[in-house]
């Protein structure tokens, strides 16, 4: 990741892989992260894509990531995969430094890049994502870790087209997390009201 002389820490880590099926053909396909430079986001250089490997079916596989519009030329650190909208297809959170993507699956062997509306690209470094229904609603919400600071982010769905934006110390999200009370937990305060929530 990052230029040969790892100058800066965003040089030296390693982006992330997922395994999705992501035409539910029932064969896994292979995600891979792409990471990037500098000089890339400064736009003096092409920057890498991400890679989204089909399974053929007979050993080998072929990258369909243009097609399916899933190449994220940001700086890519993370992926989770979940069905965020409930509809039985695989859909993929990509964390970057800078804004994340929420590629939404359309069911046809492509995505739509709905992290705008969803209003989850945060705009720093997301090290990472995790799906999880942290308040028992039977819809996936999001966590994100963001690298330098305590915080965990956490992005609740409402409804179906609603996110909520809440904010708790990734300490005692951990420790909430781990007794099982964070839908009741304090921590948890909502950092945006009208603006948190937009319809996708």
């Amino acid at each position: 990741m990052g230029t040969p002389d790892k100058k800066y820490i965003l040089d030296a880590d390693g982006s992330g892989v997922a395994l999705i099926d992501y035409d539910n053909d029932g064969w896994l396909d292979i995600y891979l992260v792409n990471g990037s430079t500098f000089d890339a986001l400064d736009g003096k250089q092409k920057p890498p894509h991400a890679a989204l490997f089909r399974n053929n079916h007979d050993g080998t596989f072929t990258d369909v990531a243009e097609k399916a519009g899933v190449t994220n030329d940001r700086w890519g650190f993370g992926v989770a995969v979940g069905d965020f909208d409930n509809d039985g297809w695989p859909d993929m959170v990509v964390t970057n430094y800078g804004k994340n993507r929420l590629y939404r699956n359309y069911h046809d062997g492509t995505f739509a890049d709905v992290a705008e509306k969803a209003q989850i690209t945060l705009g720093n470094w997301s090290a990472g994502a995790s799906w999880g229904d942290y308040d028992g609603d039977g819809r996936l919400d999001l966590l994100f870790r963001v690298t330098f600071t305590l915080t965990a982010i956490i992005c609740r769905l409402v409804g179906t087209r609603w996110w909520v934006m809440l904010r708790a110390s990734f300490g005692e999200w951990l420790a909430c997390a781990g007794r099982g009370d964070c839908r009741e937990s304090r921590i948890i305060s909502f950092i945006t009201t009208a603006t948190g929530r937009l319809r996708m």
